[in-house]
């Protein structure tokens, strides 16, 4: 098993002071799960200095800097009022973030990129229900994020800082899905993102009726797919001094069947994706999927 080696660890603060008191959240934030989304982002050395690539220095006065207008993520998770009882929310308190350097000398980039091909969510599922053996009469199902901002009436003020994406899903038999065309599972996928500020709002009235902090929280359906989308996100050309990412993703797949649908770094135009499948059912993915790109010419 490789080994990671932890260097330092330590909070880092805000480079300025930052405004204090609190940020309310909203129904959509309490119902988010409570953690983290870890991500992670490779970069290929372009010089000979090996000092001044990846040099922790500098990522860490970025972070100094980049927590100023940023200041809730220096902040720490608390309860108005003060009580056990108050509703949760942000407390500015200013004190900062952890930091953490590490080294590990077992990973290879170029490995690393291999198992990462262009895809979209559509094909995925189609060649998902294929690689698992579904039988044709089971139920498939593709859940997904619908990000609210610009649909909102009145649309959020820029820089909102809170959730602002409702889960919608679609469902189709798996004969349904592998006997037709990719370009019916997409309408399908399209007609129920379209929801605007009704659905939202009718959402966030649900919300406010039930224990949004205890929601269930679980994996999917071995026959279910989770699609989450990160275009259009800033994150693929991340530079920290050494150029945009050779590749960036998610840290963790939480279970199995989730889907990340990001754009590809340092290619215009192009879509990558993170996915997590069963072990047994990755050589057959692979194959399906290496079939289906190979009939589309792509």
């Amino acid at each position: 098993m490789a080994t990671v080696e932890v260097l330092t660890s330590e909070v880092v603060a805000p480079a300025e002071e930052t405004p204090a008191g609190a940020v309310w959240l909203s129904n959509l934030d309490l119902a988010a799960r409570r953690g983290y989304t870890p991500t992670v982002y490779f970069y290929r050395r372009s010089g000979d200095d090996e000092a001044a690539f990846f040099a922790a220095d500098a990522v860490r006065d970025g972070l100094a800097r980049a927590l100023v207008p940023f200041y809730p993520l220096a902040g720490r998770l608390g309860l108005a009022g003060g009580g056990e009882d108050g509703r949760v929310q942000i407390d500015c308190t200013g004190e900062g973030a952890v930091f953490v350097t590490a080294r590990s000398g077992h990973y290879a980039l170029d490995d690393l990129m291999n198992e990462f091909v262009p895809c979209d969510e559509m094909r995925d599922l189609f060649c998902a229900c294929r690689a698992r053996a579904l039988p044709p009469e089971a139920e498939t199902r593709l859940y997904s994020m619908i990000d609210m901002r610009q649909r909102l009436s009145p649309p959020l003020p820029p820089g909102y800082f809170g959730n602002a994406v409702i889960r919608t899903s679609t469902s189709a038999t798996v004969g349904e899905v592998v006997s037709n065309p990719v370009g019916h599972a997409a309408r399908r996928a399209r007609a129920v993102t379209s929801q605007g500020d009704e659905y939202a709002r009718s959402l966030v009235d649900y919300l406010e009726g039930v224990d949004a902090m205890n929601l269930p929280r679980s994996g999917i359906s071995r026959a279910h797919l989770r699609a989450i989308s990160w275009l259009g996100m800033s994150l693929a050309d991340a530079d920290f001094g050494w150029g945009s990412p050779a590749f960036m993703g998610p840290a963790i797949m939480y279970y199995s069947g989730f889907v990340y649908v990001m754009n590809a770094p340092g290619k215009d135009g192009a879509v990558a994706l993170a996915l997590s499948l069963e072990p047994e059912s990755m050589p057959e993915f692979r194959k399906v999927f290496a079939d289906e790109v190979a009939r589309l010419g792509l």
